[in-house]
């Protein structure tokens, strides 16, 4: 937590700035007030503010230093103001007293509005804070009527709760997409001077106009840096003076009350974790939120895949990255090499398997070598295969996955070339699956491959593989962050390097977003932080097969691979991945640390 004189300090030096770039009003709306008197402290009331932080991932703080965002900031100016606060959400996000909060990354207009009305609207508070849209923006969804969802989810919010204040934001502005930003915005304007004109109970942030976006927004362009999110504080506080006069006491809820006041805990329950000492490793670093950063390597003409071989063909489906042979045997684990895999068929029965040995440096053997799986996986008639370490050997084991979503496996037993010892199959048939939704996939780090299943609804069940290589759990919900999307486009892999698959979806256009795996929480169900829009892609509408992943570079961390057909090859294009970050959650390193 920043002390209270460092928080005064910069959020002055920050208004000061704004008002000299930008104009009061630009600033704060229609404010004709002094910042001074905006500092001064006001009288306590006799009630407290229960506030609810509603949006996505902005809300929850991505793109700051510590993970707080603007929530840890705004509770110490607000008590500084003469308020008790108790912050209240159905997550926890943040080492800093009343870290609760409605911020879900990657959720959008309409999906924020779900996630209030699941458990939000329960927590009862007087005054609610939204920011949603940002990923509306993002994904193109309905961005024309972004202002009518919106009135839907407020009218929500005002319906459920009686006596509520909701403070509306704009959006702040993107150098993936400000003229979305700004559309959406001016929407959000009129919905709060139109709309609900004559209506007491609602005020305006205005961040579009007040967030500058070369020195405001973190490097990944959509969310703010530190000096960004204690603008958002100051435009917070300023719209919460305006309406003090109308904010209501909260409704009654069960053991609730301002954080500011200690309350008691039931003599027989231990006390709440954000009230007890917590103890961290030492060597425990937080490295923040991922920053994806690439080199453009252009065409790696060692690596050129030829369409047909002796007579068979192969196609981008089947074309695969992978570590299956040991080049040096004193590599750190997470620097290997990923060799290039062609599967070619003759449209019946037969397959073969060709390998280029990756040499480093962006080289492959240009003399490709055949090897053999172990097992008879028809790719011609619907079957899928993938590459991966099913037993934490460093080695990448061969996957076949049938029409049925059943699983084979053949364990790599080294060599040059490689040598494959079937062990049957180890995932039964799945009702209702097919070999295109399933995902094999690091899930919880532990170097052991878990088997996914994409639903219907895009969301992703796991087993997760024990330590005894077996997978006889139940399955569990792994990732429901992104409803509607083709399973064709959705990959599981590291792109972080932290040995754990992050979820990536590849746009019609090549580009990808992505949400990073923190690392397992409560429910045994992974933690995801929303990265954004890593990549850009290209022109025009591509189809998801030709976009890879690999390591080829010998990091730990997945490289953006695009193969081009070229007469009668596939030309591999890469950008080598130089991004960092985010391979250290919070609670990593002490298991009785909150969130």
């Amino acid at each position: 937590m920043w002390p209270a004189q460092a928080v005064i300090g910069a959020i002055t030096t920050l208004l000061s700035l704004q008002v000299g770039q930008f104009g009061p009003d630009s600033i704060s709306g229609n404010s004709t007030s002094s910042w001074h008197t905006f500092l001064a402290k006001r009288t306590a009331k006799d009630f407290f503010l229960r506030v609810m932080p509603l949006g996505a991932s902005i809300t929850e703080g991505v793109g700051s230093s510590d993970g707080h965002g603007y929530r840890d900031l705004l509770r110490a100016q607000l008590h500084i103001q003469g308020w008790d606060v108790n912050m209240v959400g159905s997550k926890q996000n943040g080492r800093f007293e009343d870290n609760e909060n409605e911020g879900h990354p990657g959720r959008t207009i309409t999906q924020v509005r779900g996630e209030f009305n699941k458990t939000g609207k329960a927590l009862m508070p007087n005054l609610v804070l939204l920011n949603a849209g940002t990923n509306d923006c993002i994904r193109q969804i309905d961005t024309n009527n972004a202002g009518a969802r919106l009135k839907a989810l407020i009218d929500d919010v005002f319906t459920t709760i009686p006596g509520v204040t909701v403070i509306l934001s704009t959006l702040a502005p993107s150098r993936k997409n400000d003229s979305c930003s700004a559309d959406l915005s001016q929407q959000y304007r009129n919905l709060v001077a139109n709309t609900y004109r004559g209506n007491p109970r609602i005020g305006m942030a205005d961040f579009h106009s007040a967030i500058n976006m070369n020195d405001h927004l973190h490097p990944d362009g959509i969310h703010p840096n530190d000096a960004g999110y204690a603008i958002f504080t100051s435009l917070w506080m300023d719209a919460i003076r305006k309406l003090e006069d109308q904010i209501q006491p909260p409704a009654p809820v069960i053991d609730d009350g301002p954080a500011d006041v200690p309350r008691p805990s039931p003599p027989s329950a231990p006390p709440p974790p954000n009230e007890r000492e917590c103890n961290r490793t030492p060597e425990t670093v937080v490295d923040g939120t991922y920053v994806h950063e690439q080199v453009e390597k252009g065409i790696l003409g060692s690596a050129k895949i030829p369409k047909r071989v002796n007579g068979m063909e192969t196609n981008p489906l089947q074309v695969f990255f992978a570590n299956v042979v040991v080049m040096n045997n004193f590599f750190k684990r997470g620097e290997e090499l990923e060799d290039r895999i062609a599967v070619y068929d003759d449209g019946g029965d037969k397959s073969r398997y060709l390998l280029s040995q990756n040499r480093a440096g962006g080289n492959f053997e240009t003399d490709t070598m055949e090897f053999s799986v172990g097992i008879d996986c028809d790719v011609s008639r619907g079957a899928r295969v993938t590459f991966a370490d099913l037993n934490n050997d460093g080695l990448d084991d061969f996957f076949c996955v049938n029409t049925k979503a059943g699983v084979s496996v053949s364990l790599n037993r080294g060599g040059r070339p490689p040598r494959f010892e079937s062990i049957g199959q180890v995932i039964p048939d799945q009702e209702g699956f097919t070999a295109d939704d399933v995902r094999i996939a690091q899930i919880d780090g532990d170097g052991r491959a878990d088997y996914c299943l994409i639903k219907a609804d895009s969301s992703i069940d796991c087993i997760l593989q024990s330590e005894q290589g077996e997978f006889k759990g139940s399955f569990e919900l792994a990732f429901d962050k992104l409803p509607g999307i083709d399973k064709s486009r959705i990959v599981l892999g590291d792109i972080n390097g932290d040995f754990r698959s992050d979820y990536m979806r590849i746009g019609e256009n090549g580009n990808i977003l992505a949400f990073i795996n923190s690392g397992m929480g409560r429910n045994n169900a992974p933690e995801w932080r929303d990265a954004g829009i890593i990549t850009q892609g290209g022109l025009g509408v591509m189809p998801p097969d030709l976009i890879k992943f690999g390591r080829i570079f010998g990091s730990s961390k997945l490289d953006y691979i695009y193969l081009d057909e070229n007469g009668g090859n596939y030309d591999v294009n890469v950008w080598q991945n130089t991004g960092k970050g985010g391979t250290v959650h919070v609670t990593e390193g002490s298991s009785d640390c909150p969130p």
